[in-house]
């Protein structure tokens, strides 16, 4: 949910998305994909296959067959490319005219939602793109207007909403990769409901602990690539063949991949930074050169 959403131009967006998102996710996508189909002797095949997975895009087993690898956990940044760039469409659509906006978004949404429920999950997670477009909307309403302060700021609401999110979450709960919409608008009034009380508490321990939000601020900045590292984890560590014990490998198992997601992450945005640090001192290099010419 966009409580923070920030209005860009059609062309700034798409030069964010495209350098921020989809090149490094491809680029993460192949490199894992061409390690773990090293042996295969058949070069041409495997690149034919790389190509259909960075085209297509698509995330989990539904009605329709794909015959080649998913995305696997990079399937969420697809979806928040799409959502994106459907809501700048939207808006133009709209003219800025927020009531015809909503409606849109809950056209689409609801589309999203059938495709979902009936078992067609589209390339680049596209039937989620509709379904998830509503939280975009919602998060875009709520910092044009300010409905988050006001709502932190009104406990009796708070507590109206802690109730929903408390009764909704055995009943109404939703899972996007698996597209499980419990009881349809509910599950979203749940997960709204459950973003807002997460809000509140993030800005308590922001009060009161702010050790605690250093940690969680660097986790907020750089989960892009701790995403990054948890599908690098997912797909190159064979954890049952290094856990044999099945009940530590149940125990251990969540730990240890959330371990290394931050450390594949942390390792992936270290090197950028050096790459940074590196192409600066030639660029500084170079202009000194010139300075002395």
């Amino acid at each position: 949910m966009v409580f923070f959403y920030k209005e860009k131009s059609f062309k700034e967006e798409i030069k964010n998305l495209s350098i921020n998102y989809l090149l490094p996710t491809t680029l993460v996508l192949l490199i894992c994909f061409f390690i773990n189909h090293r042996g295969n002797p058949e070069f041409i095949e495997t690149c034919k296959e790389a190509f259909k997975v960075v085209t297509v895009c698509w995330s989990h087993k539904s009605r329709i067959d794909y015959s080649f690898s998913s995305t696997g956990v990079l399937w969420f940044i697809y979806l928040l490319i799409g959502v994106k760039f459907l809501f700048i469409l939207n808006k133009k659509v709209a003219k800025d005219n927020d009531l015809l906006l909503g409606i849109i978004v809950l056209f689409e949404t609801y589309v999203g939602y059938l495709l979902g429920k009936n078992g067609y999950w589209l390339p680049w997670s596209l039937d989620l793109t509709f379904s998830s477009i509503l939280f975009y909307y919602v998060g875009y309403l709520f910092n044009k207007y300010k409905i988050l302060d006001k709502i932190s700021k009104n406990h009796i609401i708070l507590i109206i909403v802690l109730i929903i999110w408390i009764l909704g979450i055995n009943y109404n709960w939703i899972e996007l990769a698996v597209r499980k919409y419990q009881n349809g608008l509910w599950s979203y009034i749940t997960a709204i409901a459950g973003t807002i009380i997460i809000f509140k508490l993030s800005m308590i321990i922001e009060k009161r602990f702010p050790s605690v939000t250093s940690i969680l601020s660097w986790c907020g900045r750089n989960s892009l690539y701790i995403l990054f590292g948890h599908h690098i984890e997912s797909s190159l560590i064979k954890y049952n063949m290094i856990i044999k014990n099945k009940i530590l490998f149940n125990i251990a198992l969540s730990p240890w991949k959330c371990f290394n997601s931050v450390l594949f992450g942390a390792l992936i945005l270290g090197f950028i930074k050096l790459m940074n640090l590196f192409f600066s001192k030639i660029k500084t290099t170079k202009k000194k050169e010139k300075e002395k010419v």
